[in-house]
């Protein structure tokens, strides 16, 4: 297919079609699947951290997990 692109069918923009693909994609996965895309995908966000960005992050949603009395 080398065809130059002449748009999204229906006049839909980039954008729509992203939220549709999107939706397209995530409704077809199960839990397990949709669980592990979600793992990989914070995997990779949190790769890019500054070490303080990422405690930045942690206080944010998981400040539990700063607390040292937990390791005792």
């Amino acid at each position: 297919m080398n065809k130059d692109f002449d748009g999204f069918p229906g006049g839909v923009d980039r954008a729509d079609m992203e939220e549709m693909l999107i939706e397209s994609v995530i409704d077809g996965m199960d839990m397990s699947t949709l669980i592990s895309f979600a793992r990989e995908a914070l995997f990779d966000a949190y790769a890019k951290y500054t070490d303080n960005d990422l405690l930045e992050e942690v206080e944010r949603f998981a400040p539990h997990l700063l607390d040292e009395d937990e390791d005792e």
